[in-house]
């Protein structure tokens, strides 16, 4: 296929990046396509191509093995060989059906495009590979911690692009999508290394992989027991190798493999063990080449997670490059010019501190976290405290009291102006008639938080299962879940009505058992396996769905149903822009999805765009410096002193006895701050 070739204002040639095609005056020999419409012809092209590509990287995998001179055996039966050679005997005489249809859908193509303005057609993919062999250095006055992963992103540039081997992923718009693109000097390469580097939009981290083991990233791309998957289950032969500068040092770094998004840019983490004085040399590596300006140097110390190592305020929020604004705090803390300590203290416990109550009163005093539970429902303190541990340990925080509601629903639902005055319940979940203050859910701090380790669905894995491209997608809208909201039994009535439009199921019932006869119930599924379907029916459980996040991270349309309740990053997203929105009660849902169908393209557009922010919102980056936001804009409206109060007790941090922390920077002085 012809990239970044240009319609040339009129002239009769079509100027590619190394060689010019003589543009097509007669048809070509073939088959009629004519009755074919442009999207139609487009769509046969783009499978005609990627069984070219498929074969390109397939004859290049061969040529690779061949070379290895291992026992032929064995050659023929990784290479195919033995399956070319039954075909060659059964087929000898047969045309390549491919070829004959690629040229005549080639030509329609470019003779529609000949009628209009200039615009970029795709193009032959380049096997070039940037090797820059001079490390990048990144030097700061910080010093790194690794409880977050390294995010590379690679995206295509102009001039200075060099393009990879790919197999033929498809672009925001359906079409067949640009080659895995590397910037050689200008390429967007950054690295994070938990809250202490300097960030660009495109990138990411991710805390706590899982598995312990010695730095090695992954095998060789070439190593046959990994071929299978590189080339047919979409794996990506990259390699990313992280180790300690001094060779003195030891120090165990795990490094998954990288995360292909699909869309030319790859997410690659790494996580430390151990503290490591004169710092890191990370490496990408496609094959043996070093690409994306690789290697870099990180100047050490680095931190590993657990090691208790805050720093400045503002020298944290600075090399995260947190938001000066975020509009849903400032809409929260409207309602809270200033915050009577004295007033909760006496109100909290009596109105939401019952037996049912699911309460819990923190206190942070000298970066120290200090708690007592309210109700008989607060063991999810455990998600609360991880997260303000987490914090604790990177960055000093504000001294400040205050509750944070553990339930489901918000709590504060006091007029501003009203007597007595709203107070600021701390919760995970808001809603229109309510007033409490929101923080990222439970649930995607504790899944960022524990990533690669005990959670496999977090903010970035998704970002790299997002199931078939575009238009290999499922044509029908999907749901699955429990039986927490009456719209969702409606959902699975509709589904048995249209089943051409919508699959939904229930999986377990609680609420409406008396449905599960009538309704039936539904197998389990992956979340990942969510993706095979162009359209995903966001509805509300008990509050907002906190399924909603991922569901945008991935590449389906999100149908979100109209809700009084919201997440923290709602006020960023626009209907029609970013999600298609659906009434309450469901009754245009059918509608909409007839929509999405008859309009591929806008479906598709607004599904790429809602990807887009989501990526933007949610990098685990982000949701840490909202938590610390919120809490410095709690502390400035206290009207009195914290104080640390009778019945509370210290939330001590986790021990991690197997790693050697050193923290080398000097903690400064509350008046300094």
């Amino acid at each position: 296929m012809l990239k970044n070739a240009f319609l040339t204002g009129g002239a009769k040639e079509l100027k590619c990046n190394s060689h010019t095609v003589k543009k097509m005056t007669k048809v070509p020999p073939g088959f009629d396509f004519s009755f074919l419409n442009d999207e139609e012809a487009r769509k046969i092209l783009q499978v005609l191509e990627r069984n070219e590509e498929l074969r390109r990287a397939e004859k290049d995998r061969i040529s690779k093995l061949q070379k290895t001179k291992r026992d032929i055996r064995w050659l023929q039966g990784v290479t195919g060989e033995w399956f070319e050679e039954i075909q060659r005997k059964k087929f000898c005489n047969e045309t390549d059906v491919s070829q004959m249809l690629k040229q005549p859908l080639t030509y329609r193509l470019r003779k529609e495009m000949a009628k209009n303005d200039p615009i970029e057609l795709p193009t032959s993919r380049s096997k070039n590979v940037t090797n820059q062999k001079k490390p990048t250095p990144f030097s700061s006055r910080m010093s790194f911690r690794s409880s977050f992963a390294s995010l590379f992103s690679f995206r295509k540039s102009g001039k200075e692009t060099s393009k990879l081997p790919s197999l033929g992923q498809k672009g925001c718009d359906g079409h067949a999508g640009p080659p895995v693109p590397v910037r050689g000097a200008a390429v967007q390469t950054k690295i994070y290394s938990s809250p202490l580097e300097n960030q660009l939009v495109d990138s990411a981290f991710v805390p706590k992989p899982a598995v312990m083991r010695e730095e090695s990233g992954m095998p060789p791309p070439w190593d046959a027991s990994l071929l299978e998957n590189e080339f047919f289950q979409g794996q990506t032969p990259f390699k990313v190798v992280v180790k300690s500068l001094s060779p003195k040092e030891l120090v165990r770094i795990h490094v998954p493999k990288p995360l292909d998004r699909n869309d030319g840019t790859f997410l690659m983490r790494y996580r430390m063990y151990e503290t490591v004085n004169e710092g890191l040399k990370i490496e990408v590596l496609y094959g043996d080449e070093h690409v994306a300006q690789s290697p870099y140097i990180l100047k050490g110390p680095v931190y590993h997670e657990y090691c208790e190592c805050p720093e400045d305020p503002q020298a944290w929020q600075k090399t995260l490059s947190c938001p000066t604004k975020e509009p849903q705090i400032a809409k929260d803390f409207a309602s809270f010019p200033s915050i009577n300590l004295q007033q909760m203290l006496n109100e909290v416990p009596k109105r939401f501190g019952d037996e049912r109550g699911a309460i819990v009163h923190y206190t942070i005093l000298d970066n120290h976290i200090y708690r007592r539970s309210l109700g008989k429902y607060t063991d999810f303190k455990m998600f609360s405290d991880e997260i303000l541990l987490s914090l604790t340990r990177k960055v000093l925080l504000p001294d400040l009291e205050f509750y944070v509601n553990l339930g489901d629903w918000p709590l504060e639902h006091r007029k501003v102006n009203g007597t007595p005055s709203p107070i600021p319940i701390i919760s995970w979940c808001g809603s229109l008639d309510s007033r409490d203050v929101v923080l990222p859910t439970y649930d995607i701090t504790h899944s960022t938080l524990e990533a690669m380790r005990g959670v496999t669905n977090d903010l970035l894995s998704i970002q790299g299962n997002t199931g078939p491209s575009w238009i290999n997608k499922t044509e029908r809208a999907f749901f699955r879940g429990r039986d927490s909201r009456e719209e969702r039994l409606q959902l699975v009535q509709l589904s048995k009505e249209n089943p051409q439009l919508l699959d939904a199921g229930i999986t377990g019932y609680f609420f409406f058992q008396e449905k599960e006869k009538e309704l039936g119930k539904a197998k389990l599924m992956g979340f990942f396996d969510f993706f095979k379907y162009k359209y995903q029916v966001n509805v509300d459980g008990t509050v907002a769905a906190y399924r909603y996040p991922y569901l945008m991270l991935g590449d389906s349309l999100v149908l979100k149903q109209d809700s009084p309740y919201y997440e923290h990053f709602y006020m960023a997203l626009e209907p029609w822009k970013h999600y298609v929105p659906i009434k309450r009660n469901l009754s245009d849902l059918l509608e909409k999805v007839k929509w999405a169908k008859e309009n591929d393209e806008e479906a598709n557009k607004i599904a790429k765009e809602g990807q887009l922010m989501a990526r933007d919102l949610l990098q685990p980056h982000r949701l840490y410096c909202y938590y610390y936001q919120v809490l410095q804009k709690y502390a400035e409206r206290q009207s009195s002193k914290p104080e640390v109060r009778d019945g509370m007790e210290l939330v001590p941090q986790p021990e991690d006895n197997t790693a050697i922390c050193q923290c080398h920077r000097k903690k400064p002085s509350r008046e300094e701050l």
